[in-house]
């Protein structure tokens, strides 16, 4: 009675969903970690998942990706990829894939070449977004992410929050291909689920009163 009237609360959905659905496939998690005062980004594996920001690119340009990786598995695979992409559909990618060379607990440095290509072309207000996007692309693995930058002839990092500090600030997550694990597509449901019915009443008298 507690849920129904008051909710699950705010942000429980996805954990909600991985736990009581009866799909086979999961959904991909990531999550913000600190170890001794050291922020790293965790990705596990399951139906595809990208952290990722925006990144201020240019085309035909060839950029130094760096970044720290660590697995308890030889057989992990860090996909990085450089995207054209809203939230559901990418437009073309250039990528990498990255894998630890020693399984265990100590942190790996890894450096690769990235070209833009035609990714970053186009004259603003036209110029489509680019996002670089980290993924697990091992199933069965957990990758632990550090010190992530992109770096161009300029010399400039174009990662914000690289060293996940300050946990997401500058990342967000996507899913193009099962979004409906991490939100209720209805406002409604979505309120009943986070806040309960009191929440919808209390929701429902602030728009009547707006209105």
């Amino acid at each position: 009675w507690s849920t129904a009237l008051l909710g699950m609360g705010f942000g429980r959905f996805p954990s909600s969903y991985r736990a009581r659905t009866v799909e086979a496939a999961l959904p991909a998690v990531h999550r913000y970690e600190n170890e001794d005062g050291n922020g790293y980004l965790r990705l596990g594996s399951g139906t595809p998942l990208y952290t990722e920001q925006i990144v201020a690119i240019h085309a035909h340009t060839s950029y130094t990706l760096s970044l720290k990786m660590r697995s308890g598995s030889v057989q992990a695979a860090l996909n990085v990829l450089l995207c054209e992409r809203t939230f559901f559909h990418g437009f073309g990618c250039s990528s990498v894939t990255l894998g630890p060379r020693v399984a265990g607990a100590a942190w790996e440095s890894r450096v690769a070449a990235i070209e833009s290509g035609r990714l970053g072309s186009g004259a603003w207000p036209f110029r489509r977004t680019v996002k670089l996007s980290l993924e697990n692309a091992a199933p069965g693995t957990t990758i632990d992410v550090d010190d992530v930058s992109l770096v161009g002839p300029t010399g400039v990092n174009l990662v914000a929050n690289g060293n996940f500090t300050a946990g997401g600030d500058r990342w967000f997550l996507s899913s193009a291909h099962s979004h409906l694990p991490w939100h209720v597509k209805s406002l409604w449901l979505q309120i009943v689920f986070d806040q309960g019915w009191a929440g919808l009443l209390v929701f429902i008298a602030a728009v009547g009163s707006a209105t």
